[in-house]
């Protein structure tokens, strides 16, 4: 199922930590893409930044072929695991995934995954990350089609989420070939930057 929903929100304070990001995915790299100007840490894209291309793979330009890494492999229904730098107890928060079918046009995004609050264990899901020895792992759905496509990862801070533009986000896009998928190709048409504003659901907490 396709998520359609608003992140879920962590009423958690912390420090921020600019050091933390994704290391691999299932053990390969080959399929990560770059960070900007390939530098070794990710740092969180917050305040305006929002507005422009950092927020889409974390790289401060628009995304164009030369960007796109050999694919690794899932079968649709197959689970992914990604291994992150650090725990995330300093950036309490949801984990979000988005996908975007590659083609000739630009990128239109669909939420395929998000994980906040579990109303049946009582679990947060960066409590399950770091329990989990800093992986966030999740399925692809199953009714996905075959082909090529990115996922956008994001783990969303919010810390300071308490005023406007003060949420921190995390991301790295993956490309992926999905095997033995169904017949959806999710079209909510989401728009990256664009989705985002400073007090968006989720994204700016009420105390």
């Amino acid at each position: 199922m396709f998520v359609k929903t608003a992140l879920t929100l962590a009423s958690l304070l912390s420090v921020a930590n600019a050091h933390y990001w994704i290391l691999s995915v299932d053990g390969q790299t080959s399929c990560l893409r770059d960070f900007p100007n390939n530098s070794i840490a990710m740092n969180p894209v917050t305040g305006s930044q929002i507005y422009n291309d950092d927020i889409v793979c974390n790289i401060a330009r628009p995304l164009t072929p030369a960007h796109v890494k050999p694919p690794c492999v899932y079968n649709a229904g197959s689970k992914m695991t990604v291994l992150w730098y650090e725990n995330p107890s300093r950036h309490p928060g949801p984990y979000a995934v988005y996908a975007a079918k590659q083609g000739s046009g630009p990128l239109k995004w669909s939420k395929i995954y998000e994980e906040g609050y579990n109303a049946v264990t009582k679990v947060w899901s960066h409590d399950r990350v770091i329990a989990n020895g800093n992986k966030f792992d999740w399925t692809i759905p199953k009714e996905l089609s075959s082909g090529l496509w990115v996922f956008r990862i994001e783990h969303v801070a919010l810390h300071g989420a308490s005023s406007p533009g003060g949420s921190q986000h995390y991301m790295r896009c993956v490309d992926v070939e999905i095997r033995n998928g169904g017949s959806a190709t999710p079209d909510q048409g989401y728009d990256f930057p664009g989705l985002y504003q400073p007090n968006s659901p989720g994204l700016l907490l009420e105390w």
